[in-house]
């Protein structure tokens, strides 16, 4: 069984410079491996900042893999805090982490899954770095 759940992908920056919000979206099988979603039907959205992009869309997901959902704010010092969700089939969330400097913090869901996010998170974490701020 498919199932459609909007999200929202931002690479979006403060006019000032010193603060960066992203939202990126992956899916994942059980055994840890990642890939790009297609986006169904996107438009443009407002952003959490007011330089950048921001799509929102749906994305369909089959039935043995899940949302990685990662939401982050970067300051100018390089710190990132933020949350990491992981969202079933059926568009329920199953785990949420607390990220802060590179260290997660367990919130809610099931902790069998955290395995999944220290896999990918490895993968990932390069892509959202500060100096990568082309726009």
């Amino acid at each position: 069984m498919d199932s459609k759940i909007q999200i929202k992908i931002e690479d979006t920056m403060s006019k000032t410079g010193k603060h960066r919000r992203i939202t990126k979206v992956f899916i994942l099988s059980r055994e840890g491996d990642i890939t790009t979603p297609k986006l169904l039907n996107h438009w443009s959205c407002s952003g959490t900042y007011k330089v950048g992009k921001s799509i929102c869309g749906y994305v369909s997901i089959e039935e043995p893999n899940y949302l990685l959902l990662i939401e982050l704010t970067l300051n100018w010092r390089g710190n990132a805090k933020g949350y990491i969700n992981i969202i079933d089939s059926a568009g329920s969330k199953v785990l949420s982490v607390k990220y802060v400097n590179r260290k997660l913090r367990y919130v809610s869901g099931n902790k069998t899954l955290i395995y999944l996010v220290k896999t990918s998170l490895a993968k990932i974490i390069g892509e959202v770095a500060w100096k990568n701020r082309g726009f």
